[in-house]
């Protein structure tokens, strides 16, 4: 999306009274001119603890992909800042004011540049829909809504619009995305036509059995149900434990159990989503001395930068 958008304001920049030679800056830089306004204004002397740059960064893009005002946006999600409302106003207004003035485009302000230059400029709308015949979108359940009035304004006119996506595996709400995008989208395109992708070839058919029984409770949603060639495998176990130390021995006992039974321990893996995760579970390999690699990041023990102490202490 941002690279069409980059593309769109460049090329057609004349067209939209825009600086063809703009700059665009990302998420660091905007926190940091966020941060030297907020010390031009003295809002960080205040007596109470100001929001740190990066949430104020996060609150004004929230408002912007949601198309919220900042008060409605604080109310819904940030209720611990309705003290700042009225400084977090001004900082809001003056970041975009400095913007302007120095031809700065940040990640959202590409994509409500050119949905609002299609809502008001004709020329520019013809433009636009006349250089694509076919779009096509992915993981649509991630979208926002300008990102949804985006797609919508390039196909109005040939109405050739693909989108692909999981309502099951919406998980980017928290920056906007909004799940309704995919779940009305008949609605906002009535001709439309549903194809449902229900063979997996990654997974086990016993896997798709679990995943299946969960997506019979969803109240929302496309029905679906998820098949595989691979008939056989190893029906998933899910254990629920009381603190991330007593998963992590549930999983060394495992491992320990497996390897009595003739696995080695070469051929076995523990998955997890992020590195910080996995702590715990290297922690209790280390005490009960079982060797291990970590791939895609560094082992715990390398972390400690030399610790020479005992492990227990840790």
């Amino acid at each position: 999306f941002h690279s069409v958008a980059s593309h769109l304001l460049r090329r057609y920049a004349k067209l939209l009274d825009l600086d063809p030679h703009f700059s665009i800056i990302d998420t660091v830089d905007s926190e940091d001119i966020i941060d030297l306004i907020r010390q031009e204004l003295k809002f960080d002397k205040k007596s109470r603890a100001f929001p740190k740059k990066s949430r104020i960064q996060e609150l004004i893009s929230r408002s912007r992909n949601c198309q919220m005002a900042l008060a409605d946006v604080i109310a819904r999600d940030y209720t611990g800042l309705e003290d700042y409302l009225e400084e977090l106003q001004t900082l809001e207004t003056v970041y975009h004011e400095y913007k302007r003035r120095h031809s700065l485009l940040d990640y959202d302000d590409l994509l409500i540049q050119v949905d609002q230059q299609l809502r008001a400029n004709p020329a520019f709308k013809r433009s636009v829909q006349n250089l694509f015949d076919y779009v096509m979108v992915d993981e649509y359940q991630d979208t926002n809504l300008v990102q949804k009035s985006f797609a919508d304004q390039l196909c109005e006119r040939h109405k050739n619009l693909m989108v692909v996506g999981d309502d099951a595996q919406s998980i980017y709400g928290f920056r906007g995305a909004e799940l309704e995008n995919i779940l009305l989208f008949p609605e906002s395109w009535p001709e439309s036509k549903i194809v449902r992708l229900e063979q997996n070839y990654r997974s086990t058919q016993p896997l798709l059995d679990f995943s299946n029984d969960l997506l019979k409770q969803a109240r929302l949603g496309y029905p679906k149900k998820l098949f595989s060639l691979r008939t056989s495998g190893v029906p998933p176990v899910i254990c629920r434990h009381y603190s991330a130390e007593d998963e992590a021995i549930w999983v060394v006992d495992r491992v320990l159990e497996l390897r009595e039974q003739g696995l080695e321990l070469k051929d076995m893996a523990v998955l997890y989503r992020s590195g910080f995760h996995s702590g715990f579970i290297q922690t209790e390999l280390l005490r009960r001395s079982i060797p291990y690699v970590v791939y895609g990041g560094i082992r715990f023990i390398e972390r400690l930068g030399g610790y020479g102490g005992d492990l227990s202490e840790i």
